[in-house]
């Protein structure tokens, strides 16, 4: 295991770049860090959870944006958020199980 970088109460793994609880360090240290492909992987799933939901409030927010947007907004800035509102409900969608 390579050395740790401290970052306040956390420590960041040099070979797997996951940030770990400093009391968790030894577990770490005693297990095979993930490959580089596998890593990223690794990190993606177990955010999975809180990803899909940040992706729930922020398409049920769209709504309440759009509304508050004044009249004379930017075309650009509503395409963007329309792409955004498409992007968000594809993916939640994906991820609950739906067809790509």
């Amino acid at each position: 295991m390579s050395a740790k970088e401290c970052e306040g109460l956390y420590v960041r793994c040099c070979e797997c770049g996951v940030m770990i609880n400093e009391s968790e360090w030894e577990a770490h240290a005693a297990t095979p860090c993930a490959t580089a492909e596998g890593g990223r992987d690794a990190r993606i799933a177990a955010a999975a959870p809180e990803l899909l939901e940040a992706c729930e409030y922020a398409f049920d927010f769209i709504p309440v944006v759009r509304a508050r947007f004044p009249i004379s907004m930017r075309n650009q800035d509503k395409y963007r958020l329309e792409l955004v509102s498409s992007l968000l409900s594809r993916a939640t969608h994906k991820a609950k199980g739906g067809a790509s």
